[in-house]
């Protein structure tokens, strides 16, 4: 056995530290603080957190006081537009009631989850709203194939419409994401 060596055993009582003596200058602890300060300062530069809210620092996210300044709030908004567009100007997707319900319901559901969950008191109540969010963009994209599949949609408005839903949820996955990793508990709010 080298002498540099020791088994766990035979440590010097001196090496140890007890429960109380961690954060009172230990170089372990400091090791942590410089650590945690410089992923803050990486993150700050950071141009895409998580792929969400795609070319904003954290420091801008932190500015973000309404929903509306939410940008995976804002490309739901585009998608609904282009979605509802889409079946004004088809008028056999009109008449399927139940389909283009279905459809539009789950659309308006992503951005409307997206501003509830903006609204309430804690981050785990936003991120369980955002899950929400995402299912709903989930369920838009299994509504889309029934319409590729009926006749509704051209393979050129499919692949439009579901890679816009794609891109809504990977904002809201990036969002979440952040939210979860971030120890500013009031990132969007005041």
């Amino acid at each position: 056995m080298a002498t540099s060596e020791r088994p766990t055993s035979e440590r010097p009582t001196s090496d140890v530290k007890s429960k109380t003596d961690i954060g009172r200058g230990d170089v372990r602890t400091s090791d942590v603080r410089t650590s945690y300060v410089r992923r803050q300062k990486q993150n700050r530069r950071r141009t895409d957190i998580g792929r969400g809210d795609v070319g904003r620092t954290s420091d801008e996210l932190m500015k973000i006081e309404r929903f509306e300044d939410l940008r995976s709030w804002q490309e739901a908004r585009v998608f609904n537009k282009a979605l509802f567009e889409i079946i004004s100007k088809n008028p056999e997707f009109i008449r399927d009631y139940g389909l283009r319900d279905q459809i539009q319901r789950a659309s308006v559901s992503i951005m409307s989850n997206i501003a509830e969950g903006f609204d309430c008191d804690s981050d785990a109540e936003f991120l369980k709203f955002l899950g929400y969010s995402r299912r709903s963009g989930s369920e838009v994209q299994s509504q889309l194939y029934n319409a590729l599949d009926r006749g509704y949609l051209t393979q050129e408005q499919f692949d439009q419409l579901y890679d816009q839903v794609k891109k809504v949820k990977e904002l809201i996955g990036g969002l979440s994401r952040y939210l979860k990793m971030s120890d500013v508990s009031n990132v969007r709010r005041k």
